[in-house]
């Protein structure tokens, strides 16, 4: 019993200084809800708030402080690769977010033939075809988010998820599709954390 007891005390300490250490090195996240909304549900949704500041021409989205941001995957438009986010009407833009910031993602596939997801992770590119594998199977344990799969548009109902994120000490981050090849084509956009 006396094994067991040291066993099962040395196994919550180390899930404290695990859970300690990702507070403080990387962004917390939780996925609050998800579910089906319609076109025009996911047009009242696109928004910039007053902590957002929009460099169309750099391609960069500047977030000072608590925000909501809309993140549309497989965005279906003529000249845009399927394999893109886009927020706040660009592609696969450097999202540059102030220390201590808490966003909340609003993850929506619009995408009506492949399924998509957005993940946070401290893994540069490039990628592998099989990036979310080694990422979830332990070949990389920088992943930080949900690796929910949404599921395509389907009969005008598009599959989403919030994803709230705290970001808590400055450096790089990376978000990406973890499905089967897209981040390996080019669905990932940078994620600076500045002091």
């Amino acid at each position: 019993m006396n094994a067991y007891k040291a066993f099962a005390v040395a196994s919550v300490a180390l899930l404290i200084v695990v859970a300690a250490a990702s507070f403080f090195v990387y962004p917390t996240n939780a996925r609050e809800e998800y579910g089906y909304i319609s076109q025009g549900q996911l047009s009242a949704l696109a928004f910039t708030g007053a902590n957002v500041s929009v460099n169309g021409t750099g391609n960069s989205i500047y977030i000072s402080g608590p925000a909501t941001i809309l993140v549309e995957t497989g965005p279906m438009k003529a000249n845009v690769s399927m394999y893109s986010f886009e927020i706040s009407g660009m592609i696969n833009p450097e999202i540059i977010v102030k220390q201590g910031t808490i966003l909340k993602f609003i993850v929506v596939n619009v995408d009506s033939d492949a399924s998509h997801n957005f993940v946070i992770t401290s893994a540069s590119p490039p990628y592998t075809y099989m990036s979310g594998a080694g990422m979830m199977g332990g070949g990389n344990t920088g992943m930080y988010g949900s690796s929910m799969m949404l599921s395509p548009a389907s009969n005008g109902n598009l599959n989403y998820y919030n994803m709230t994120s705290t970001f808590n000490s400055a450096g790089t981050l990376w978000y990406l599709c973890t499905y089967a090849g897209h981040a390996q084509n080019g669905m990932y956009g940078k994620i600076s954390v500045i002091p």
